[in-house]
């Protein structure tokens, strides 16, 4: 029987400061609901040098670089990369907070549109915050879908099957059109897996792992056949799971070598209730809270207007090293809490929806 490394794990929480690219900007983009059942999708960026390197006394605001309102939006939209944009796709109204009750509405009506925004303002034709729709529609309906960028294409999959094939697209910028890929085992007809969604994904080189729990996979820089994932849910657990991914030509497996509790953020803003994994480049990631639960009679009041929201980032740094001591031997430091606030657009309803974040 083949003897099981051991796994050590030393995990500090300390002030210490990250090193961070100074040209990238944490992105947050947001769905806005409003009055008549119209929305705005909203892009907001903070350098994130700031972001990582602000004493706690700054008072860290996001701000708005990007645009699109009207009532032909539609809602239950997610956000991707492909290159330095930032894509809006997928969708359906009525524009329901959730997507509650509107996928099995009579009403629902699905779009298959596709918006972008270029964050490069080099590659801009003008400097404004226009978000532009793509020429190339979806092919089938998607629910707040997830979209990623892989050796220069752009896939598509539903977080949830509705209607009919296809779930699962690629988009190839070469040939400027949307193509359909085989249905996934999970939203076969009658599949035992379906209930269990909406899902969420894990990208790993060029394979997909399906769970429930936002996940962010990253390589190691000593065995590329050898990924790190990191999960956290603000719904299921208030724990950062960290798993080991071996990925071997015929087998892969998954080790959970960390179960780490982040810094705590001041208890005023309530518990976790939304929350993103991003990736800050290098051995450095963050959590990002931008939606919390506030006991009742502490939140803002239902009603549109321009409503304060903050959020909170938990950065850390990691190392993982397979070779020392002939261990596998982990460790992670988190950085404190770094709480940003901005200001909803008028006529907004409080509580925006985070449908993407990334660090650009």
């Amino acid at each position: 029987m083949k003897k099981k490394s051991r796994v050590t794990k030393k995990v500090k929480k300390t002030t210490k400061k990250l090193e961070a690219d100074n040209n990238k900007s944490l992105y947050l983009c947001s769905l806005e609901h409003h009055e008549g059942d119209w929305v705005a999708y909203v892009v907001r960026a903070i350098k994130v040098s700031d972001l990582l390197f602000s004493s706690d006394d700054d008072e860290l605001q996001l701000r708005q670089v990007a645009y699109k309102a009207g009532v032909d939006l539609p809602g239950s939209v997610s956000c991707g990369v492909l290159g330095s944009q930032i894509l809006f796709a997928g969708g359906l109204k009525p524009s329901v907070p959730g997507g509650i009750g509107a996928v099995t509405s009579k009403e629902a009506v699905w779009h298959r549109g596709v918006y972008g925004f270029e964050t490069d303002p080099n590659k801009r034709e003008q400097d404004d915050d226009i978000i532009t729709k793509m020429d190339a529609s979806l092919l089938a309906a998607k629910f707040y879908p997830l979209t990623v960028e892989l050796g220069g294409k752009l896939y598509t999959i539903s977080r949830k099957r509705v209607g009919d094939p296809s779930q699962f697209e690629v988009f190839d910028p070469k040939v400027g059109r949307w193509l359909a890929l085989p249905q996934p085992p999970f939203f076969q007809v009658n599949s035992r897996y379906c209930i269990h969604a909406p899902f969420a994904y894990a990208i790993a080189g060029t394979k997909m792992f399906v769970s429930h729990d936002k996940s962010i996979v990253l390589d190691l820089p000593a065995d590329d056949r050898k990924k790190i994932m990191f999960t956290y849910s603000a719904y299921r657990s208030t724990r950062l799971r960290v798993y080991l991914m071996s990925l071997d030509d015929n087998q892969e497996s998954i080790t959970q070598i960390g179960c780490l509790k982040p810094p705590m953020w001041p208890c005023e803003l309530g518990a976790a209730a939304a929350s993103d994994l991003v990736h800050l480049g290098g051995q450095k990631a963050c959590i990002v809270i931008t939606h919390f639960i506030l006991p009742p009679g502490e939140g803002p009041i239902n009603e549109p207007g321009t409503h304060k929201t903050r959020g909170v980032a938990l950065p850390f740094q990691f190392e993982f090293d397979s070779t020392k001591d002939k261990k596998n031997c982990f460790t992670l430091q988190f950085m404190p809490p770094r709480i940003f606030k901005y200001r909803t657009n008028p006529s907004v309803y409080p509580n925006p929806e985070r449908v993407g974040c990334f660090a650009l």
